[in-house]
């Protein structure tokens, strides 16, 4: 069966799709997420099914509203209130106390969940018309580099979902930055989509987890990841390998944010090309460049230590 390919315009028949319990993957923002029933354990094991995604990987729970929340989380504490009152809709994804009605697969059996409000009307319309929150992790194959087009989704899930709904290209291109508020003082588990300079000038500072240890805490930790089918390396030079060898080059030019945002289909674009090897280099450290060079680090052949 090949997948469904639906306009924007065509919300209700996504949402009916959800609500029966199967999959639709629904442009965010940031990349495109793989949508089912946050609150139905055989919707979320078919997430889980149709990308290879081990279950110890949590997911991400999307609602529509600031209300929403309150479906998915237990409580929300003063700091978590201040930086969403900011930041959504936006690349930003909590982590907080779940209630117990989300099923344990979701949140890879922790006491915890991720919650983001996406910035993008025809997601946030099929919400609501869903009438349930949407776990949604990025709607690729785990551990391949995260779609940010309708046909990228297709490249890799064709077959396997019930459709997509082609809501053009991510405005930021990479996933969200992913602040916890489980303990006493926020932790980021993830750079992504907002900066996190900004963030600790709403809340103060904000603990950083090291890049090994705690994979299971939060989506997209684990080492290898974001990676393309050839070889990707980094801060390399075509002396370093073997005359003859293809290579192929991730485009890098531009600010930040246009590298952030063409990262993704840059790599999926080199892939294709039947190179040997990828060269990509790191960016300045800062900004979303921590996002871009978190992301170029995880889908690199030979990882840092």
């Amino acid at each position: 069966m090949r997948t469904r390919l639906l306009t924007e315009y065509q919300t209700e028949i996504a949402a009916k799709i959800i609500r029966n319990g199967s999959l639709v993957a629904i442009p965010t923002e940031t990349v495109y997420g793989l949508g089912g029933d946050a609150f139905n354990p055989t919707a979320v094991a078919k997430i889980f099914e149709a990308k290879n995604r081990p279950s110890f990987d949590p997911l991400i729970v999307h609602i529509a509203d600031f209300e929403q929340i309150y479906t998915v989380a237990e409580n929300v504490p003063p700091l978590a209130q201040k930086l969403i009152e900011k930041c959504w809709a936006g690349p930003l994804t909590i982590i907080l106390k779940k209630k117990k009605e989300i099923p344990d697969l979701v949140s890879a059996g922790l006491d915890t969940v991720g919650i983001r409000m996406p910035n993008n009307e025809i997601t946030r319309e099929i919400i609501r018309k869903s009438q349930t929150a949407i776990a949604a992790p990025s709607a690729n194959l785990f551990g391949h580099t995260s779609p940010t087009s309708a046909k990228a989704v297709l490249d890799d899930l064709d077959g396997r979902i019930d459709a997509v709904i082609d809501g053009g290209n991510c405005k930021v291109g990479l996933e969200s930055t992913i602040i916890s508020f489980a303990k006493n003082t926020p932790v980021c588990y993830r750079y992504g989509g907002l900066d996190l300079e900004y963030i600790e000038s709403i809340i103060g500072k904000v603990e950083r987890a090291g890049f090994h240890g705690e994979e299971d805490v939060a989506p997209g930790r684990s080492l290898r990841h974001y990676a393309p089918n050839t070889p990707l390396y980094l801060d390399k030079k075509e002396s370093d390998f073997p005359e003859g060898t293809k290579i192929g080059y991730i485009n890098q030019d531009g600010d930040l944010y246009e590298i952030a945002k063409n990262l993704y289909s840059e790599i999926r674009n080199v892939d294709d090309k039947n190179c040997d090897v990828i060269l990509a280099h790191l960016v300045e450290e800062k900004g979303i460049g921590m996002a871009i060079n978190d992301r170029l680090r995880r889908a690199a052949t030979t990882q840092p230590t």
